[in-house]
């Protein structure tokens, strides 16, 4: 299957191929590449969850470079501590501002709830990649910033 035109543009029809092709190869078990990777998630809304027991690779998590405590496992929050850390790391890639990893849009920081008051769809929220409830760990290579809305959105998915 050639992939990309002469102009190194591939047109919407063969991203649609390529990216239906990829995710068909994901969800049958088959591991996918690096590079299967990085343009699946290039061409389309679909993320990339590594199944149950394999570590999320490195080249798609922004947070991997942070070093890890030895606290880190399977089923776990993040700390107050590791959030900091990966909300400096985000600021700093972004030029001082938070913004979300999936969608690339302004976040705000996080407050503290209060009671009858909703939060902005937009304040920023430390997720897990592979769902804890599924085994993800409170890892760095496991953290990603989305907004509320997004958050919700993904759920466990």
């Amino acid at each position: 299957m050639q992939l990309l035109k002469k102009n190194n543009q591939a047109t919407r029809n063969e991203q649609k191929k390529l990216a239906a092709y990829l995710r068909n190869k994901d969800r049958n078990g088959t591991p996918l590449t690096s590079m299967e990777t990085r343009i699946l998630n290039q061409i389309s809304d679909y993320t990339y969850l590594p199944r149950y027991g394999q570590d999320v690779p490195s080249h798609i998590t922004p947070y991997s470079n942070l070093k890890d405590s030895r606290y880190v496992g399977a089923g776990k929050d993040y700390t107050s501590s590791q959030k900091r850390k990966i909300i400096q790391e985000n600021m700093k890639r972004n030029g001082g501002v938070i913004k979300s990893d999936l969608s690339g849009k302004v976040l705000v920081p996080s407050t503290q709830s209060r009671l009858g008051v909703t939060p902005s769809p937009l304040e920023a929220q430390i997720d897990h990649i592979y769902p804890k409830s599924r085994g993800g760990t409170n890892s760095f290579s496991n953290a990603q910033v989305l907004s509320r809305a997004e958050n919700i959105a993904k759920s466990n998915k």
